[in-house]
């Protein structure tokens, strides 16, 4: 087969969906046997439908390696899809990049190396913070929450309360649904942390926008956001000794959310 031949888009695709098929079936070892081919063999070519395959293929392998508890290996392959794609502007290249140094954190965490982890994630933010595609914005924004996470775990409170802020400033008009849910994610933490900080206000003030934002809508985990929300925030209201509006809150819970754990 040549670059130049009209089945070789079609036989890639075969190629990695016969790898997916073989690791959902059980057998991990053929889907990366398939995988370590297909990049021996089309590894050097420079046609889009070829660099895309071994993409793919490297990144699949990190995912599955990772799974199998293979660290060092999974690693390795996101290593060399980050080092192969860096600078290609292929929108497609870019979001395997985007998707290994994100996948590429998870190991960092597994094996407790923190300030790796959190170098992948701002990897992310800084190349791809700006860009407009679809893919890349819930990238980026599920490594502004990790990175948040991480940070508030190992101490560093106002670094994560900054990240926790700029998700919800850089998304929080999108109306796609996963951003949706990363930013009700983002206000609840930040109201949380403003409770551990004393700053009752605040807290009140960032519970108050996750329920108004977020009230009408069908999505279940955003409803199970808003009603945790309003949990937090009667709680919070008792607290504080304003009992009529944690009645509320309690009464808005149960005419609106009811059943919702």
């Amino acid at each position: 087969m040549t670059d130049g031949d009209v089945d070789h888009p079609e036989a890639l695709r075969v190629r990695l969906s016969d790898a997916r098929e073989q690791v959902r079936t059980g057998d991990p070892a053929a889907g990366l046997a398939t995988w370590d081919a297909l990049i021996r063999e089309y590894g050097d070519r420079a046609d889009v439908d070829s660099r895309r395959a071994v993409g793919q293929a490297l990144l699949n392998r990190g995912v599955v390696l990772g799974q199998l508890g293979e660290h060092a290996a999974a690693e390795n392959a996101y290593r060399t899809l980050i080092d192969r794609y860096a600078t290609d502007a292929d929108p497609e290249s870019r979001r395997m990049v985007a998707h290994a140094y994100f996948s590429r954190a998870a190991i960092h965490d597994a094996r407790g190396d923190h300030a790796a982890e959190v170098a992948d994630y701002t990897a992310v933010v800084d190349r791809f913070g700006a860009d407009a595609d679809s893919v890349l914005r819930r990238v980026v924004a599920r490594s502004l929450f990790n990175r948040a996470a991480t940070r508030l775990d190992d101490g560093a409170r106002e670094d994560a309360s900054a990240d926790f802020a700029s998700l919800v400033t850089r998304f929080e008009a999108d109306e796609d649904d996963e951003l949706r849910r990363q930013v009700a994610k983002a206000r609840h933490q930040r109201a949380l942390m403003f409770e551990r900080r004393d700053d009752h206000a605040s807290a009140v003030a960032e519970y108050g926008a996750l329920v108004s934002r977020y009230m009408e809508d069908a999505d279940p985990e955003l409803r199970t956001h808003v009603a945790q929300a309003l949990r937090d925030r009667a709680a919070l209201h008792e607290r504080l000794g304003d009992h009529a509006a944690a009645a509320a809150d309690r009464a808005l819970l149960a005419e609106r959310f009811a059943g919702i754990a």
